[in-house]
């Protein structure tokens, strides 16, 4: 079915992204988004999905319409299949992220996220990812998907063991390359597993695996693209020879050139 024809806009992403082969179902940064990014240390300070919106007029748009429509109903079952179908017809799909922007808004978002998760094919790893993790089990008890906890503070981390039960993983971001490799040398120390995201999620796969209560529960890593941008200075194009080049904004795990525009 067409996107235009869908009760809730579903974004595909670009195959050589850090999505890539990935569906998601986003909202629009609201309320919640705006208090957290006005705090400086806040990890919401530096968010990429701000950055998507004024890039993609088309994107805001959408995430507006879903934010109205998650937020305040219920879908009916025949919305909900409506989207199943989409969904479990989309050819190679790697795996569902819910909120890959945005966050929970109330309680009609989350049963809703819960009722389209119970029409997808159960062969089809489903994440969300969350700051409020106290929204999400004040309404469900048993998620249908998988949840990854992000901590909302930049260069701090949470130990996975430390959460709710029902939190799988912990999202740990930081600016400062030397604090986070520290970081992560502490969690090994105290025998606790940690990993670095790369950005690429269909060859890592330990956030989409299937809900498993015996699987490692793992503390995740991941630079900003401020300081991804920052380490890359030394980084040379294979083009043109110049060292003007960063991490793209529009296609994660690779690198673009300033001065000649390759992506590579």
């Amino acid at each position: 079915m067409d996107n235009r024809f869908l009760p809730v806009k579903i974004t595909e992403h670009k195959n050589k992204g850090k999505l890539g082969g990935f569906l998601s179902i986003n909202v629009f940064p609201g309320e919640y988004c705006e208090k957290m990014k006005e705090n400086k240390s806040s990890i919401c300070n530096q968010c990429y999905g701000y950055y998507m919106l004024n890039r993609y007029p088309r994107l805001k748009k959408a995430l507006r319409f879903n934010s109205e429509v998650l937020s305040t109903r219920v879908l009916t079952s025949s919305e909900c299949k409506a989207l199943e179908k989409k969904i479990n017809g989309k050819k190679n799909l790697v795996g569902l992220r819910f909120n890959s922007i945005g966050e929970l808004i109330n309680d009609y978002h989350v049963l809703n996220l819960q009722n389209i998760a119970y029409e997808i094919d159960p062969v089809i790893p489903i994440t969300l990812w969350t700051k409020r993790p106290d929204l999400l089990f004040k309404v469900l008890d048993k998620p249908l998907f998988k949840v990854v906890q992000s901590h909302k503070i930049l260069n701090q981390f949470l130990f996975p063991e430390d959460c709710d039960d029902r939190v799988q993983h912990t999202f740990n971001v930081f600016d400062d390359e030397t604090k986070m490799k520290d970081a992560m040398d502490f969690v090994e120390l105290c025998d606790r597993k940690c990993i670095e995201c790369h950005g690429k999620c269909n060859e890592c796969m330990i956030c989409y695996s299937h809900i498993d209560s015996t699987e490692p529960r793992y503390a995740i890593f991941e630079l900003t693209k401020r300081a991804q941008r920052k380490k890359a200075k030394t980084n040379i194009c294979p083009e043109c020879q110049s060292d003007k080049v960063e991490p793209s904004w529009g296609t994660t795990g690779y690198m673009q050139c300033n001065n000649c525009g390759k992506e590579y």
